[in-house]
């Protein structure tokens, strides 16, 4: 007969329905910790001409994610904190670091990069901006790793590398002065093997409106875009690249100063 001397405290008496529960929670409280995600590092390309860690990177490099934008211009503009100059007739271009502001010449002080390479062209409004993933810009010098164009600093642009099921979107706008612009981009796998991206756009514009049914000449003007990127997997280890791009304008002018009213002798043909 067990008998329980006065003052002493009880052990606590496990039934093997109460050790059953202890259990089941304690595994369900491991799984979720096993299952909670793990924070990825942000990985950049301009900063050392190879892929690192964003904290690993010395000089500063501002990581942009694609928003609905026009032109790469007005994007760098509202996000990049750099400055822009743009024009009527698609024209424009960038200052880092108090650089002075270019669009034209051959000794640029910025430098525009595609996947790490250079660009076409240093006129931002050229670029097809539905092939973009997300830009990256390195602010300052890097003339050490990019040439003397790279004083004020690197904008590098990332295009997108579609895989899985293919996929797309498409727009189609219309405003004043007669705009109308179709855009459109598709892309992913067509096998194990091989992937595609393909990205469009078609714009047209008529000319100002500077009221009372005054237009201002030259301010017209139609443009196009295309971009196509073909991936290739022929093993396990290798992987080919292939892509191209596509720019075509059609009567693009610039219109002169304001100052000098709306005279079209003023203005310039560029086209």
């Amino acid at each position: 007969m067990r008998t329980t001397e006065p003052g002493a405290r009880r052990a606590p008496h496990l039934t093997p329905l109460s050790m059953a529960s202890f259990l089941t929670a304690l595994l369900a409280s491991a799984t979720a910790c096993a299952e909670e995600p793990a924070a990825l590092d942000a990985i950049v390309v301009t900063g050392r001409r190879t892929a690192a860690r964003l904290e690993d990177t010395p000089q500063r490099v501002e990581d942009i994610e694609r928003t609905p934008t026009r032109e790469l211009a007005d994007l760098l503009k509202k996000n990049a904190s750099v400055d822009v100059i743009q024009y009527p007739g698609n024209l424009s271009g960038v200052g880092i670091r108090g650089v002075r502001l270019e669009f034209s010449g051959i000794n640029k002080r910025w430098l525009p990069l595609i996947d790490g390479r250079p660009a076409m062209s240093t006129n931002p409004s050229l670029v097809n901006l539905d092939q973009i993933e997300r830009i990256e810009v390195l602010k300052g010098p890097a003339s050490a790793l990019y040439g003397a164009q790279a004083m004020g600093g690197v904008v590098n642009l990332i295009t997108r590398e579609s895989h899985g099921g293919v996929a797309g979107t498409g727009q189609i706008s219309l405003g004043e002065f007669d705009l109308k612009e179709l855009r459109g981009r598709i892309g992913g796998s067509l096998s194990d093997a091989l992937d595609f991206d393909y990205a469009g756009s078609w714009f047209d514009r008529g000319d100002f409106s500077a009221g009372q049914g005054v237009e201002r000449p030259n301010t017209a003007y139609r443009q196009q875009n295309h971009a196509l990127r073909l991936g290739l997997a022929p093993a396990l280890d290798w992987r080919l690249r292939a892509k191209t791009d596509l720019y075509r304008g059609r009567d693009i002018a610039t219109p002169g100063d304001i100052a000098y009213g709306l005279n079209p002798a003023h203005a310039r043909s560029l086209s």
